[in-house]
């Protein structure tokens, strides 16, 4: 059983597939992954599918809950592809580091924000 924090992450980034092979859709829905069935595609992404025409195609999508960096979703990215391709990767430490990762970008951002608000209110103290 994996930690609080890693059953969190797990949680939180669902993980999401297209694929134009029937068979690896069979596949993939019997491995726990739901089918992308609407979202907006951007950026490289969306060009290599715009242009792999009637080349097989399989994608994995992570769903993220912030607007920084989702090193947890990029994690569960790697756990859907060690399922798939049968790699036996371990993808615990990157769990881990990802937690990390993010516990200590919420502190900068914290941080930022006070700064932010200290930085307000000495303006506010000069105007007259």
């Amino acid at each position: 059983m994996g930690s609080a924090s890693e059953e969190t992450v797990q949680k939180n980034s669902r993980i999401f597939y297209y694929t134009s092979s029937e068979a690896k859709e069979k596949a993939l829905a019997k491995q726990g992954m739901e089918k992308l069935k609407e979202g907006i595609i951007m950026g490289p992404t969306s060009a290599v599918l715009m242009k792999a025409g009637k080349l097989p195609v399989t994608c994995f999508f992570a769903e993220t809950n912030t607007s920084l960096p989702d090193s947890n979703a990029a994690a569960q990215i790697i756990k859907a592809l060690d399922t798939y391709l049968g790699l036996k990767v371990d993808y615990k430490p990157l769990l881990q580091l990802a937690v990390k990762f993010e516990e200590k970008l919420r502190n900068i951002m914290a941080q930022s924000r006070k700064t932010e608000d200290l930085m307000d209110k000495k303006q506010m103290s000069y105007v007259g």
